[in-house]
């Protein structure tokens, strides 16, 4: 046989084989495209102070697609108040929770663990902010001496600032904070009166049930024109309507700090630290029954580790909140140095810190501002 004969042989053999092995592949079965897992669903309650903060970083470490046990977390973001949890329990169980919780203070995850609400914290604050005095600088000129409730509460006695020399047309004096039962924060502001009134940050249970205490509060409360109009965030009726509203109220720092310029542009506006400090440290907290997942826990963990890294925490600065991991000069502090004139310090707030009492004598004195409003 010519060599060109045998060429001629060996490429019709390579081709039927090519063409047998290409049929075999097709009779082979096919292997189905795996389908993506979907996302691993975190939910975190998140305080209303912190919720706007939270948000958007929740936002950004949800565009970098972390990855666990083969699935993408995603973090969904709910606001709630923690006063909703505690005071009357029952809100979550063990079958409807969330994941986690980044509450107002270490405080609230106490009193949800009385009420059957079962936490363990991962990160003791995330951010902080605190209680201080906002009042309307020629409001404050009127009260004269340095803001608080030993000059805050006689002022309130009076009822007027004619009677305080200040003008006939300001009327009657006007405080503002949230309604306590409703809100964290308000129940901090009781706190601070009551810290103020003992003369003491330790607060025991016959302080805040002293009967003498709550007559001494009582015409502050009383100067509070209308709670349901201020709602739960009374900054935010404050800066759009000014000393229509309030002459002067005991807000969280960050509430002070956001709407600041608001506020000072319509009526120059003053802020003052209480001698007794209420700080809110915001832990953050996961669910710790067994109906946990071992993926959810680490989710969760990965998320606060995410809130503690250098630029979430520089971010919280933007929203007036103190950041935990970083000092506060290496933020952005441009909301906190745009108020220094008016009161703001840079520095750690001055005051005595309040320890809280117990949420029986929590419950007690929110019952007792309850009997107040409805009589």
């Amino acid at each position: 046989m010519s060599r060109s004969r045998i060429v001629f042989v060996l490429i019709i053999v390579a081709a039927l084989a090519v063409v047998g092995a290409s049929q075999l592949v097709n009779r082979l079965p096919v292997t189905p495209t795996p389908t993506p897992r979907p996302p691993l669903q975190i939910e975190v309650a998140v305080t209303p102070l912190a919720y706007d903060w939270v948000s958007e970083q929740a936002a950004l470490f949800n565009q970098q697609r972390t990855q666990v046990e083969g699935q993408v977390i995603e973090v969904r973001v709910t606001s709630r108040d923690g006063i909703d949890i505690w005071q009357t329990g029952g809100v979550w169980s063990s079958a409807n929770h969330p994941v986690a919780w980044i509450p107002e203070a270490a405080f609230v995850l106490d009193y949800a663990s009385e009420a059957g609400v079962r936490y363990e914290v991962l990160t003791p604050s995330l951010a902080s902010t605190s209680l201080i005095w906002g009042i309307f600088s020629d409001r404050a000129n009127a009260i004269g001496k340095t803001t608080d409730w030993d000059t805050i509460q006689p002022a309130s006695v009076k009822g007027s600032w004619k009677d305080l020399g200040g003008q006939e047309s300001w009327g009657f004096i006007k405080a503002a904070f949230p309604l306590p039962q409703r809100s964290t924060v308000g129940y901090g502001v009781l706190l601070s009166a009551a810290a103020s009134y003992a003369k003491n940050g330790q607060l025991s249970p016959q302080n805040v049930s002293n009967r003498d205490f709550q007559t001494w509060l009582q015409p502050v409360i009383t100067a509070v024109p209308n709670f349901a109009s201020l709602g739960q965030q009374p900054i935010t009726v404050l800066a759009s309507r000014g000393v229509s509203v309030a002459d002067f109220a005991l807000l969280p720092e960050s509430d002070w700090l956001v709407y600041y310029d608001r506020i000072n542009s319509r009526q120059p506006i003053h802020f003052a630290y209480p001698a007794y400090k209420l700080t809110f440290d915001m832990p953050f907290a996961v669910w710790s029954g067994a109906e946990t997942t071992s993926a959810e826990r680490i989710s969760a963990k990965q998320f606060a580790d995410f809130l503690g890294q250098q630029a979430a925490q520089k971010r919280s600065a933007a929203f007036g909140l103190r950041p935990s991991k970083l000092d506060l000069n290496s933020a952005d502090v441009s909301l906190f140095s745009a108020a220094t004139s008016a009161g703001i310090v840079l520095d750690t707030p001055p005051g005595t810190p309040i320890n809280v009492p117990s949420r029986s004598s929590a419950l007690g004195v929110l019952s007792w501002f309850r009997s107040i409003q409805s009589s």
